[in-house]
Parts: structure tokens; sequence; C-alpha cells
């Protein structure tokens, strides 16, 4: 609740509020917090543009110290989990390829699927509705030929289960404007050095949330992580549920044959969005990220999640050093 935090502290001031995105700064001017409930905007837009604003007023502040808070974000829009690390990266992933800024993905191999797609028409809208057009072939970096991608992928043990069958790997091409929940990302002008950042989560990161924490990670370069509440002395995961993406049954349907066809399902209200695509590790390439648990740098003891935050964001602020902040 940013009113609930703005109200209650002196120490940190509200400077912006453009949910899911609020930006504060700390009355010494040293450190500033990104405070992300989502990655799912109801505007895109209107999010891309918020981030740009964010990243101009830490060069406005000249802060030293940047604090990113993704307590109990739930996910979202998956290319913009993705462009959090990128704008992290300072010049290094803004410009980089998909296999460089991403991590692979592949689908479940099913045979409705499969008879969909090669005896399909690659015309069909429900590629685009699907986001199947921004999906790239791993070597060549260009579309993948949807008439055979999913059966061209490896059979193996996932798990206990034997035989198990996916399609081949692809990565997402986040620099199109034709996938949606995309940002034309713009280098910022000031950048801060791994020690200067640090991330906030309560391991329900999910989703986005949680392919943004596995990349940010496995780069290991842009920022420390701090687990925050928990078990005491026991293990914290800093994500959950790192889906791949979800779809819609409409489209999906579109894809299959008549007869394949999934019905609804009256019985629980009806099933509209499913996930699918497994989203890989992207330094354990060979684990699914569901199960390549990753654990914070660092341990805060703070539960008052109910409360205003202004106390955990002391906390945060008092693990950095006297500094400055790196400009480029």
């Amino acid at each position: 609740d940013t009113t609930q935090l703005h109200s209650s502290t002196g120490e940190w001031v509200l400077e912006s509020d453009t949910p899911p995105l609020s930006m504060y700064t700390s009355k010494d001017g040293t450190t500033a917090v990104m405070k992300l409930t989502s990655f799912s905007p109801d505007n895109v837009s209107d999010y891309c543009m918020n981030m740009d604003k964010a990243w101009e007023l830490l060069e406005q502040k000249a802060v030293n110290n940047l604090i990113i808070d993704v307590l109990g974000n739930g996910g979202g829009y998956v290319c913009l989990g993705y462009d959090l690390v990128r704008l992290l990266s300072g010049e290094t992933l803004i410009d980089a390829r998909p296999d460089k800024y991403g991590a692979p993905y592949d689908l479940h191999w099913v045979p409705e699927l499969s008879k969909g797609l090669r005896l399909g028409d690659q015309q069909n809208p429900a590629y685009h509705e699907l986001g199947m057009d921004s999906w790239l072939d791993p070597l060549k970096l260009s579309p993948v030929n949807l008439s055979d991608f999913v059966d061209r992928g490896s059979t193996g043990l996932r798990g206990k289960v034997t035989d198990s069958r996916y399609s081949s790997r692809f990565f997402l091409d986040c620099s199109t404007d034709e996938f949606e929940g995309v940002c034309k990302l713009r280098k910022p002008k000031i950048s801060f050095p791994k020690e200067r950042v640090l991330v906030l989560t309560d391991g329900t990161c999910g989703s986005t949330c949680s392919t943004f924490m596995h990349k940010l990670q496995a780069e290991g370069k842009y920022a420390k992580v701090a687990g925050v509440g928990g078990i005491k002395l026991a293990p914290l995961v800093t994500s959950s549920f790192a889906g791949g993406f979800t779809s819609n049954i409409g489209s999906l349907n579109k894809l299959f044959a008549e007869e394949d066809r999934i019905q609804d399902f009256p019985t629980n209200g009806g099933l509209k969005q499913f996930a699918w695509a497994e989203l890989y590790d992207p330094e354990y390439t060979s684990t699914p990220g569901q199960y390549a648990y990753r654990e914070p740098d660092i341990r805060l003891d703070f539960w008052d999640f109910g409360g205003p935050l202004n106390s955990l964001y002391d906390m945060a602020k008092a693990t950095f050093s006297v500094n400055n902040a790196v400009y480029i």
C-alpha cells in the first residue's frame, strides 16, 4: 500500500505512484526504492513510459543505491521481466540477442498440437494470439518452423515420468512490436554496480517475476538478492511457480482439428486460461526453472507484511556502504 507507506514514515518520500510501479527516495538522497507489485500493467505503453521516467528519476536524484521490491509480485508479461534485467545490466544486455537476454523454453508434446501445427493454416490468427510468431529457433534466431518444431524435440526422463516428450527449444523475441507486452528499451544514463542494487523477495515472486529472478541470479553480475521473512534458519527460495507463460483455450482450439478441440469445463466455472511452455533456468539449461531452486544472498528478518514497509527499506538501505553511483 503506497499511500500507507508514504503517510507513515518521514524517511521515505513517494516520488511517483503509477501502479504497478512506484518510486521512493530516502530523505538523505542516497537511496531509491523501485516497487513493482506485478509485471501486468493495465496499459503496457504507460508502463514503459513510467519505467523510462523511473530511470530518469534515478539519474536526476543521483542516488547511490537502488532497492527493487518485488514482494508478492505474481508476474505478468514475460518480456517485462527480462527488460528489468536488461536495464540493470547497463549496456550489456540492452542490445543483446534474445538468446543472451532471455532463457530457453519448450512445450510438452501432445498429439493434438502436433497434428494441428502440421496440418494447419500458417496464416491462422491463433499463431499471433498465442505469441508463437515471437518464438525463435535457438540456432538461427529466426522464427521457428511451426509445422515441425514440436515434433523435433527430445524424449527423456522428466521427474519420475519416463518417455516425456517435448518440443524443440526456443527463445522469445522481446524486441518485436508484434509481441504483446514489449517495451522499446533505451539505455539508462545511470548504472549501478552489483553491490549497489538489492532486490527484495519473500519467495512469492512468481511466474514472470520468477523468470526475472532466475535470469538475474544466473547472470550474477547486476544485483544482490535479499530474502525477506521466511522461517528462521530454514532455506528460503527467491521465487516460486516458475512457469513459461499462459494462454487461453479459445486460441488453442483454433490450432486444433475440430475433433480434437477442448470442451468447456462447466463443473469448475469454465477453464479459460492455462499455463504452457516450460521455462529453463538460464544457467542450468537442462533444469526446468520450477526445479532450479535459488537462495538469496542475504536474509532480512522482517515479517510485518501487512503494515508499512519503511522499516524494511531502512534495513535494506543499511546493507549498503558509503560510495557513489556509476554513470555511463
